[in-house]
């Protein structure tokens, strides 16, 4: 699986790497990161600056298109997610997240419509293929490409949402109607989360680990089958508290959480069963430094992936991480 390029502004400056934030600590293992962009969940957690931007109006939107609102992880890396519930709240709509910017409303607002772009499927799920147009609200192309969202897309970068004029419906917000990807996924997490299998369902190791974060902390997930559980099913009430990177290499989750505990954030990771070498040497480097971070190597015994066609059953193949 290739990395990301690096994110960079219209201005033509480029995001840190995880490896410029790791230097400092290692120069050796640094190395290994240096194209490997940083999470905007993880930029948002350390108060890390935005790239800068060079201010424009909003594009405009024309009148009487059926509208879906999608919000993209670089609404945490430039800190307007203040800005979108308020969006959301005058227009009186709902917004679907990819799963880099989860927590932008507390999965129990009205205003949250779910996670996507793990899937095949997501995106039909929401019944975005009905909509004259979705407006991307920074969004990234590795967690929602145009070409799976089904309409019209519409970018719009974050530092545009305050000009950005949307139509408020006349319908209250909490007679809205879940879609189905919602509903689905709720029906699977739920049961799930409040499961005494063994070995432990995913849900259930999901909020296992919820309830195990002291305040203030953070989770970050490997991508695959780990992380689509964690980016599917964990309650996320605030931005920045759970970290599944879009790019995927050995070491991510490792160096990322790292990355959060040397900036003062508790930082549980969650790997899967052997442990490879980098994630080895960061364990271990976190424990001469002294840093708050703890990673869990999950295998067979801990989480019974087999569980995972329950969700491929609703919402078709896994597409994350595949570029």
């Amino acid at each position: 699986m290739k990395s990301a390029e690096l994110s960079q502004s219209n201005s033509g400056r480029a995001s840190p790497s995880v490896g410029e934030l790791l230097r400092p600590v290692s120069g050796e293992l640094a190395a290994l990161f240096n194209d490997a962009p940083i999470p905007a969940a993880l930029a948002f957690a350390i108060n890390l600056p935005p790239p800068l931007w060079e201010p424009s109006e909003a594009p405009k939107i024309r009148a009487g298109a059926k509208l879906g609102l999608l919000a993209g992880p670089e609404v945490l890396r430039f800190d307007t997610v203040a800005a979108l519930q308020n969006l959301a709240r005058r227009a009186g709509m709902m917004v679907a997240n990819t799963w880099g910017a989860k927590g932008v409303f507390n999965w129990a607002d009205p205003h949250h419509m779910g996670t996507v772009g793990l899937q095949a499927d997501d995106f039909k799920l929401l019944n975005f293929h009905d909509l004259d147009l979705v407006i991307a609200i920074g969004a990234d192309p590795l967690e929602s490409p145009d070409d799976a969202i089904g309409c019209e897309v519409l970018h719009v970068h974050p530092l545009q949402i305050e000009t950005l004029s949307i139509a408020p419906t006349t319908t209250e917000i909490k007679s809205l109607t879940k879609p189905p990807l919602f509903t689905a996924i709720a029906d699977i997490a739920q049961p799930g989360y409040l499961s005494n299998q063994t070995p432990r369902h995913p849900a259930r190791c999901v909020m296992d680990v919820k309830r195990s974060v002291p305040p203030g902390g953070v989770v970050v997930v490997e991508p695959g089958l780990l992380g689509l559980w964690f980016a599917r099913t964990f309650p996320t009430e605030t931005p920045g508290t759970i970290i599944v990177p879009a790019w995927s290499k050995p070491g991510a989750a490792a160096a990322i959480g790292l990355i959060a505990a040397i900036h003062g954030r508790h930082a549980t990771v969650i790997t899967s069963s052997p442990m490879d070498e980098i994630t080895a040497a960061i364990q271990e480097m976190g424990t001469q430094i002294e840093a708050p971070v703890k990673i869990e190597q999950w295998g067979p015994t801990d989480i019974d992936l087999s569980k995972t066609q329950s969700l491929i059953a609703v919402a078709g193949e896994v597409l994350a991480w595949r570029t």
